[in-house]
Order: structure tokens, then C-alpha cells, then sequence
């Protein structure tokens, strides 16, 4: 767990502190408190050396302007609003680390081991659950970024038979849908089958996730559009709620939306996480990690990062501080475009613009490819 400490004495008890966010409660009115940290994490790893200052507060507020707009499109979401340390509602576009949010109920899946490979028990979710987390992640895609391994599933696939002549860096014909654990240590990619038995979900269900999925994927990139850049990727949450019949349940948008779930690009420049991933690809401890993930796998073990760290003796470096200060600058930047475009108030005045920052981040990676 990362520190955390309570922002007030009246704030309910931490439940959960991730590598990126604590989360409070729920009280007693069943609201959870998410309070976005300045931390970061890439490759699952989990809390990285460094934090980027004010990238919690961007989170936040570019959540709840994110989940404003599409509720405007008629996609909802358990998003109540920005808070203050007080517990006060904040006006949109407030500065703030607090994100208020309707409590969904989550059912992890319990370890087992299979003839020494480690699996997981998903038979809860075959009892229809209406209200709860669905235990997937809903990945969009318009293209095929560079060092994506989605073409090899398209040349697998008969479904696809338009992206046969796709290469990386090409858009696709038409935005796909797929499907990756969401409450396993490491992510891994899932078939339509897989992922409707996991759970628990018939035809009708699952192609309403994937309609719903796409319309709010549809929305993003039409807002980024306004701010010059390409949405080619993201991942989306979703909870199960009643439907209008108990053989199709619907659904709601949870969790939270920003550049940490979204892979974004200007001219070919990374605007998101992404960009602190290709710091790191390459280096020992990204080879480190590889090899230690492939051998948790191997022995049906779930602590890969153990392995990383005491057998291979791998651990992150510190990032540069010139791409600490030039990442913490985007977030901000970032969160002031999107106030912009949601006709709200510019939550950091003396960041520069998000083009500067794009420019920046450009010669940052042209002085250190």
C-alpha cells in the first residue's frame, strides 16, 4: 500500500490505496471518496520512484469534466462531483485531489491452482449480480499504434477480414471492441467468449457493453479532437445495474477517465502515460520485469514483482527531472484544454498551453530517443 493519509477527520475510513489512488468509505449515504495522487504506474508495476506534481489534482478534475460531458451525451456514470478537503461539493473545474463517486460493489475472483498454473474462479458472476463491477476492462480501438500486438490478433481472427492489409501506425476501418482481465495482478487480453463467461454475461448484454462502450469512445474522441490530438486507444469501466429485464441487465460508467486510460498522440508524439513508458522500454528493469512475469507464469505464482526485485534485482530508476517537470506540465495543461472545451474555468492559469507543452515533450524525446 502507498501512504495515505486522510485529507479530514471526517472523512470515512480508506478502504483501498492503488499506485495511483486512495479510495474512502463508502459512508453512510453508500458514496465513495477517490482522492487522486501525484504517484504514477506503468507495466502494473504498481508505485514508481517518482510523483508528478499536481497530476492528482489534473486527474480529478479532467474525471469529473470527462464523466459532465458524457452524461450530456446521455452516457451515465457514478460520478457525483468535485470535493473539497471539507467534504464540500467544488464547482467543475475546481482545484482539488477529491472525485465524489457512487459505491459499486466489486467481487474479486479467487486464486486456485490448476496442475501448478495459477488461475482464477470467476462462478460468482454466474449469478447475475445487478449491481457491482463488472470484472473486466473495455478496450477501445480506431488504429494500431506502434508496438501494439492487436495486429496479430486481426491476422488470427476471420472477423477481421478488412484489416488484412493494416500495418502499425494505420487507423482501422472501424473502432473495435476488446476485452482484458480487470481484477487479476496482470492484465491479459480476452477472447468474446472468455470474457462473456467470465462475466456472466449473454449475447444481448454483451453487445449492449460494447454499443455503450463505443458510444462514450466515440464522445472522447470528438472531445480531443477540439484539443489537437488523436484519441487511437483506451480503456473503460463498467458496473452492472437493472435493466428493463432481468435477461439484459444494463450498465454504468465507473471508475474514472483520463490520459492514464487513454493513449493519445499529436504528430506522432505520445500525450499520455504512454510517454513514460517508452522512457522505461528497454531498459534492464523493463527487461527485468518481462522475464519475471513470464516466469511467475511458469511456476503458477501470482508475485512476479518479487521475483523482479529479489531474484533478477531489478527495480525502476528515477525519471530526469526534466521529464518529470514536463509530464506534471502536460497533466496540467491537459486539464486546462479540457476545461476549455466543457466552457469551464482553467484550473492551472500559469501553466503553459497544452501546444507548448507538446513541443516540449517533442525535444525531450528527440534529445534522448
Amino acid at each position: 500500500m502507498a501512504n495515505s493519509e486522510k485529507p479530514g477527520s471526517d472523512w470515512p475510513d480508506l478502504a483501498y490505496s492503488g499506485s495511483v489512488k486512495d479510495i474512502y468509505g463508502p459512508d453512510q449515504e453508500g458514496y465513495l471518496y477517490f482522492r487522486f495522487s501525484d504517484r504514477y504506474s506503468i507495466f502494473d508495476w504498481g508505485e514508481m520512484p517518482d510523483q508528478l506534481p499536481d497530476k492528482g489534482n489534473a486527474l480529478a478534475v479532467m474525471g469529473d469534466l470527462f464523466f459532465r460531458v458524457l452524461k450530456e451525451q446521455g452516457i451515465h456514470s457514478h460520478c457525483e462531483g468535485l470535493l473539497s478537503d471539507d467534504r464540500k461539493r467544488l464547482m467543475p473545474g475546481s482545484v482539488t485531489k477529491n472525485l465524489m463517486v457512487r459505491a459499486v460493489p466489486v467481487t474479486r475472483p479467487e486464486e486456485q491452482s490448476v496442475k501448478g498454473k495459477l488461475s482464477y474462479d470467476y462462478s460468482f458472476y454466474e449469478s447475475r449480480p445487478e449491481d457491482g463491477l463488472v470484472p473486466l476492462e473495455v478496450i477501445f480501438r480506431f488504429g494500431v499504434p506502434q508496438g501494439s500486438s492487436l495486429l496479430k490478433r486481426l491476422s488470427e481472427s476471420s472477423s477481421y477480414a478488412a484489416t488484412a492489409d493494416l500495418k502499425a501506425g494505420d487507423w482501422l476501418p472501424e473502432p473495435i471492441v476488446e476485452f482484458s482481465t480487470k481484477l487479476e495482478p496482470s492484465d491479459r487480453i480476452l477472447s468474446a467468449s472468455e470474457a462473456m463467461a467470465m462475466a456472466g454475461l449473454n449475447e444481448v448484454e454483451f453487445e449492449s457493453l460494447k454499443t455503450q462502450a463505443l458510444d462514450g469512445a466515440k464522445v472522447l474522441a470528438l472531445i480531443f479532437r477540439e484539443m489537437n490530438l488523436e484519441l487511437w486507444d483506451g480503456k473503460l469501466e463498467f458496473a452492472f445495474q437493472a435493466g428493463r429485464t432481468k435477461e439484459a441487465r444494463d450498465f454504468l460508467l465507473v471508475d474514472s477517465i483520463g490520459p492514464d486510460e487513454l493513449r493519445l498522440l499529436n504528430n506522432g508524439i505520445q500525450i499520455s502515460k504512454e510517454y513514460l513508458r517508452q522512457v522505461y522500454t528497454g531498459s534492464p528493469w523493463e527487461l527485468a520485469l518481462r522475464e519475471a512475469k513470464k516466469l511467475a507464469a511458469e511456476r503458477g505464482v501470482a508475485d512476479w514483482k518479487q521475483i523482479c526485485q529479489e531474484e533478477l534485482g531489478q527495480s525502476p530508476e528515477p525519471l530526469p527531472k526534466e521529464v518529470v517537470d514536463a509530464m506534471a506540465d502536460m497533466y496540467r495543461a491537459m486539464a486546462n484544454e479540457l476545461a476549455i472545451v466543457a466552457d469551464s474555468e482553467r484550473p492551472f492559469p500559469n501553466t503553459q498551453s497544452l501546444e507548448f507543452m507538446i513541443k516540449a515533450l517533442k525535444q525531450l524525446k528527440e534529445s534522448n530517443p
